[in-house]
């Protein structure tokens, strides 16, 4: 697009001016109903935030849904709890719930700013090299500004829109303004961004050091974003230790003396205390610790869109329909088993139906990353292959623009040299589309049969858009311009490597809690209480008869009664089903987080490898929680006969 162009400007109206607002926003927009004035330093924190993400939320907004929806939930608890529908271990836990929600909600600004940080690091180099390219057309640093704009898509993109859109508006009379202001905002950051800009305003001061200010810029970049990118990848080990340790290890060892604990304090196994702090509770404070690290994430090379594959829609609504269906009716049909009479301490009828009510839940994960990872896998893999040989063809594609030959006889001398690339079958595509009277514009981007549309990849957009916008100029630009793109994507793919591999021990081990120590003693924990609870039931007679044995002592024997029973109460013991649920759904939680931390550590951008990783840990993590428990339960019945020791009881 031509800078200050209609068109142009209707794409920053759509994009920046009239974008449509978050979910965040939605929701502080929803629950600042209440006037709550916000103290001065919140205050002035939570503009710096706003400003920097482009939220267009004031800071009374955000404090006020910060008190207001935790707020809500305390008070409807305290409602229950005065009419006596919820006793006093509810209330507490509810309180909880409130004060931590508050937590997220009031710091959440903080670290998003976190993430659009890192994120902005990743784009800066992209930025730089956009720049560079469009000066090297056209020395005019406003087309250079609005074309960084126009193909950056995350935080930093936001900044070069708004900064466009304000030439557009008056509000800044050059793009030098533009790159000062950037310039402020990231010099703490990132100071090798405000040399890097630094060095394009001055190839436009003296146009005798152009060519080596732009080439100066881009070096500076990149050796800077490696540095920046080992050392964020290096402070991520801390913080994935502090998650393996409170959010898997901690939480299911305490989970072994839960059979001790509803013994001695029975209050503690009442099945909604245990539920809101398991499955609400310690959810949230593992989602918050996630929330709070996953978003340094160092840059990922790998980026196919294949969320953007034709027919993936409604192969995703297909998917998504199936999986619940799937689920809602397995579902339904143990429900109905678990609950078609009074739930008892234990009753193997039940307490199996719940086990397979466990499975059920965890069903629509499984079979919709499943049924999406069949769709994309295929052309994910292509995509993935070609993002590998894209430096290699670029390299060999600016050799021969370099002889001042057109792009269309440079492609066709390309295609003979990439052998048995991969990504040869993608220009050969291209070079027949030109043969058939296309133009390359139109068959790299026409909307509905764009090439670029077939083989989805932000990496392979970026490269073919500088291909299209600058072969209109000059063979010899586009040469130096692909120079640069293979220089930068190969250092790109060496940083997402090494940074994989940094974090390969601790990604190792957060793999291992995931797979084997979660569903192992989540299993364990289950089949020992299972065990106890089964033995307490079958010895119900005995208890009775014990508490007749007490009362023929007198006073001292009510005395000894009431201390036998006060430490050790078997009334009201938590029915083994309702354990066996609050625990597998907590495990099924802790999957979903787990996954996802694991998956956006490890593949970055590529959605599809996402979804297979998220179906094969589901998969496996489920099915070794069942073979677990079921080992344990019929282990020890093969030991332990509990209908003979029922007899006995009885």
């Amino acid at each position: 697009m031509v800078f200050y162009s209609e068109e142009y400007k209707k794409f920053l109206e759509e994009s920046y001016v009239n974008r449509k607002l978050s979910l965040y926003e939605n929701f502080c927009k929803f629950f600042s109903f209440l006037p709550i004035p916000v103290p001065q330093g919140t205050a002035e924190r939570l503009s710096n935030e706003t400003e920097f993400l482009h939220l267009r939320l004031s800071p009374k907004e955000i404090f006020s849904s910060a008190i207001t929806s935790p707020a809500l939930i305390v008070i409807i608890a305290l409602v229950l709890f005065i009419f006596k529908i919820i006793d006093g271990t509810l209330l507490f836990s509810f309180a909880m719930l409130g004060g931590i929600l508050f937590y997220f909600f009031f710091y959440y600004t903080k670290y998003l700013s976190f993430y659009h940080r890192t994120k902005a690091t990743s784009e800066m180099l992209q930025a730089i090299l956009y720049m560079s390219i469009s000066l090297q057309v056209r020395p005019n640093l406003e087309n250079a500004v609005s074309y960084a704009a126009e193909n950056l898509t995350g935080p930093l993109g936001l900044d070069f829109k708004k900064g466009v859109w304000e030439l557009f508006s008056k509000k800044k009379l050059s793009g030098i303004e533009v790159l000062d202001d950037l310039s402020k905002k990231w010099k703490v950051e990132s100071s090798e961004f405000v040399n890097a800009l630094e060095m394009l305003k001055g190839s436009l001061i003296n146009p005798k050091e152009k060519e080596s200010n732009l080439s100066k810029a881009i070096e500076v970049m990149i050796e800077g974003t490696r540095g920046r990118m080992e050392t964020y990848a290096h402070k991520m080990k801390s913080p994935l230790t502090l998650i393996n340790t409170f959010g898997v290890t901690l939480p299911l060892m305490v989970m072994i003396l839960f059979p001790v604990l509803f013994l001695i304090a029975p209050e503690l196994g009442k099945p909604a205390f245990l539920a809101i702090i398991y499955d609400l509770i310690l959810f949230l404070i593992v989602y918050i610790l996630i929330f709070q690290n996953l978003f340094v994430r160092p840059y990922s090379y790998h980026q196919p869109e294949t969320g953007n594959i034709s027919g993936l829609k409604k192969w995703r609504k297909f998917s998504l329909i199936v999986a619940l269906a799937s689920g809602i009716v397995c579902s339904s049909v143990f429900t109905y088993i678990l609950f078609s009479e009074t739930v008892l301490v234990f009753l193997e009828k039940q307490f199996f139906a719940s086990l397979g009510l466990i499975f059920s839940l965890s069903l629509p994960f499984i079979i919709f990353n499943f049924l999406m990872n069949l769709k994309m896998s295929k052309m994910n893999k292509v995509i993935i292959q070609i993002e590998e040989d894209l430096p290699t063809a670029l390299s060999i594609l600016s050799f021969n623009l370099k002889f001042g030959k057109p792009i269309e006889k440079s492609i066709s001398d390309s295609i003979e040299k990439m052998k048995e690339l991969k990504i040869k079958e993608f220009f050969q595509e291209i070079l027949d589309r030109i043969k058939f009277g296309s133009t390359l514009q139109i068959a790299l981007f026409d909307k509905k049969d764009g090439l670029i549309w077939k083989y989805p990849s932000r990496v392979l957009k970026m490269t073919m858009g500088i291909i299209s916008e600058v072969s209109k100029e000059s063979s010899v630009y586009l040469a130096k311009s692909l120079e640069n793109v293979s220089k930068y994507l190969r250092d790109a793919a060496t940083l997402d490597l090494k940074t994989k591999d940094i974090l390969s021990d601790t990604m190792y081990d957060v793999q291992m809690q995931s797979l084997v120590v979660a569903p192992l003693t989540s299993g364990i924990v289950v089949g020992l209480t299972v065990l106890i609870l089964a033995i307490f039931s079958f010895f119900q007679g005995s208890f009775a008869q014990m508490n007749e044995f007490f009362q023929n002592y007198g006073s001292a024997g009510s005395f000894m009664q009431g201390g036998f029973f006060f430490i050790i109460n078997f009334t009201e013991i938590i029915p083994a089903p309702y354990f066996q649920l609050i625990v597998g759904i907590y495990l099924i939680e802790l999957t979903y987080l787990l996954s996802y931390f694991y998956n956006g550590i490890m593949y970055g951008e590529d959605e599809a490898s996402k979804k297979y990783n998220t179906f094969k840990m589901f998969t496996i993590i489920m099915l070794f929680y069942v073979f677990v428990v079921l080992l344990m339960y019929f282990g020890t019945k093969s030991v332990i006969n509990f209908e003979e020791i029922g007899k006995l009881a009885g």
